[in-house]
C-alpha cells in the first residue's frame, strides 16, 4: 500500500499543479473559481480485506494537493473493535481507514508550505457507522486542534470570499456536514452536493446537465459535480475484481468529459464550482483542464 501511495504521489507532484490559485488575482471570487475536488479523499488508508470496495484515491492527502485537488471529502466512522478512545477515517458501515489526526496532520502541513492556495475541507460523517457521542467529541477536539488555526471563520455568503481572504494564514475553509457544527466551521449548506449515481457516461452526463441547468447562481452556496462512475453492485460483489473495472469506468468517464467540459462550460458560469474526481492520480489531465478554466 505505501509503495503504490509513493509511486502516484510522485506523478501528482510531478503535474505541475501544486500553485495554480497563487498564479490568480486575489480579487477573483470563490462564485467565479471552478476546481478540481476528490470523492472519499482519504480512502487509501484503507487497508480491510474488503479495501477494493472502498478506495476511491490511491494518493495520500498531500499527493492529491499537490494534483491541484482544492476540495476534500472527508468522513468519520465508527467500528465496535479496537476502537476506544479513537477515531479513524470510514468510508460505510464496514472500511476503516486511518486514524485521525494524520488526515489533518498532513493536510495542514501542507496549507503552511502553499499559504497563497486556498483549499476546502468538507466534513461528514460515513454513511450509517456514525461515529458515539464520545467519539464525536474527541473529533471536534481533533478537528478544533489541527485545522481551526488555519480555518476562515464563517460567513453568510461562501461565494463571496476572494483568494486574497485567504492570503493571511487562514486559507482553508472547514464545511461541517454534520449536526452543531463547531464555531470555526461552516454550515453544510455552504456546498451543494449532488450524488447522480450512474454507470455510464451518457447518464451521468445527462444528469450533471439537468442538474447544473437548474442551479440558482445567485444562492449564496458552492455547487460541485461529480464526474465519478458508480459501478453496478453486481460488480461489487466481487471486490478483488471491482478495482479494475470501477478505475477503467472513471478513466472511461475523465476521457469523455474532457471534451463536454469546454464546450458544456460555455455559457454555464458560476454554476459549477468544484468537479469531484475519483483517482485523481489517473485524472490528472482533466483537472488540469479543470484548473486552465481559470487561467
Amino acid at each position: 500500500m505505501e509503495n503504490r501511495v509513493y509511486h502516484n504521489d510522485k506523478k501528482c507532484a510531478e503535474s505541475g499543479l501544486s500553485d495554480w490559485m497563487g498564479q490568480l488575482d486575489g480579487g477573483i471570487k470563490l462564485k467565479n473559481i471552478i476546481m478540481p475536488g476528490t470523492h472519499q479523499s482519504a480512502s487509501f488508508t484503507i487497508t480491510s480485506c474488503c479495501d477494493c470496495l472502498g478506495i476511491c484515491q490511491f494518493s495520500s492527502i498531500r499527493g492529491q494537493l499537490d494534483a491541484g485537488v482544492r476540495f476534500m471529502d472527508i468522513r468519520v466512522g465508527s467500528w465496535n473493535q479496537d476502537c476506544a478512545g479513537e477515531v479513524y477515517y470510514g468510508h460505510g458501515p464496514l472500511l476503516r481507514g486511518g486514524r485521525f489526526p494524520e488526515p489533518f496532520e498532513d493536510l495542514t502541513d501542507w496549507l503552511k508550505e502553499h499559504p497563497n492556495e486556498l483549499v476546502i475541507i468538507e466534513l461528514k460523517t460515513s454513511g450509517n457507522a456514525k461515529p458515539s457521542e464520545d467519539q464525536m467529541k474527541l473529533f471536534v477536539e481533533l478537528a478544533e486542534e489541527h485545522l481551526k488555526p488555519f480555518a476562515m471563520d464563517p460567513r453568510d455568503d461562501i461565494t463571496e470570499v476572494t483568494l486574497g481572504d485567504a492570503r493571511n494564514g487562514q486559507n482553508l475553509i472547514v464545511i461541517w456536514k454534520m449536526d452543531s457544527p463547531p464555531e470555526f466551521a461552516w454550515n453544510r449548506t455552504a456546498v451543494n452536493s449532488p450524488w447522480h449515481n450512474a454507470d455510464l457516461w451518457e447518464d451521468l452526463k445527462v444528469a450533471i446537465e439537468e442538474d447544473i441547468n437548474t442551479r440558482d447562481p445567485e444562492v449564496p452556496q458552492l455547487h460541485s459535480t461529480q464526474m465519478i462512475h458508480t459501478p453496478p453492485v453486481r460488480i461489487c460483489c466481487f471486490p478483488r475484481i471491482c478495482m479494475i473495472p470501477l478505475r477503467n469506468g472513471n478513466s472511461t468517464i475523465a476521457d469523455k468529459a474532457k471534451g463536454w467540459f469546454d464546450e458544456f462550460m460555455v455559457g454555464h458560469a458560476n454554476r459549477t464550482n468544484i468537479i469531484l474526481l475519483d483517482f485523481v492520480e489517473d485524472q490528472l489531465d482533466l483537472a488540469k483542464q479543470i484548473i486552465n478554466a481559470n487561467i
